[in-house]
């Protein structure tokens, strides 16, 4: 065999080993060494598929950073909390148009109103008014008057009937400001008036 038979050979067999071990490499990962750091530009968004659970492990504490200017809103969906529901009635006395009772609030508690519902009766023909007045911060200056809507159910023979019901919310501190008020239009014969408040009850 002649030398340049021969030298021909060595580099086929040659050849053939570099294209093996190419494509054995491209079948192998990436080994990235030294951890570099990567850079990311343009700030991409990032999708999350399928919603995959999150996990906090150990149980952090979470610290909300938001001062009273921009709070955060907070809705309470316990039932273990300090419930308000009470009944207050009154009569008008003949000779008289106006008649209030005081909304009782525990010291120290701050009254949150969420319903109110009101039945007030007296002499056909007669016209009424009702309203909560409420006092918050218990300074006697922030005093918030809540009409109540009233319509009239039923014309017994004598009688007419008014209702109201009102979703609100409203917030009382104790003070003798606190008042549940109805005013007719005459003062002829009696007349009478229930309201219902339902709300809760918060520290000061």
């Amino acid at each position: 065999m002649s030398i340049r038979k021969m030298l021909i050979g060595v580099t086929l067999c040659a050849t053939a080993v570099l294209v093996s071990n190419a494509v054995l490499a491209a079948d192998k990962g990436v080994i990235v060494t030294n951890t570099p750091d990567v850079n990311v530009v343009n700030m991409p968004d990032v999708n999350v598929a399928n919603t995959p659970d999150v996990n906090v492990a150990n149980a952090p504490d979470v610290y909300v950073i938001n001062d009273a200017t921009s709070p955060v809103p907070v809705l309470i969906v316990s039932d273990a909390i300090d419930v308000y529901q009470k009944r207050l009635t009154l009569g008008i006395n003949a000779g008289s148009t106006q008649e209030q009772i005081n909304i009782p609030v525990p010291t120290g508690k701050r009254l949150v109103i969420e319903q109110v519902s009101s039945r007030v009766q007296g002499p056909s023909g007669q016209t009424f008014t009702a309203r909560i007045d409420t006092v918050a911060f218990n300074n006697g200056t922030n005093l918030g008057i809540h009409w109540l809507v009233l319509t009239r159910q039923v014309v017994i023979p004598g009688i007419d009937l008014y209702t109201a019901n009102h979703q609100m919310r409203a917030y009382a501190d104790q003070s003798p400001s606190n008042i549940f008020l109805v005013t007719r239009d005459s003062s002829a014969g009696s007349a009478f008036a229930e309201v219902s408040i339902t709300g809760y009850l918060v520290d000061l």
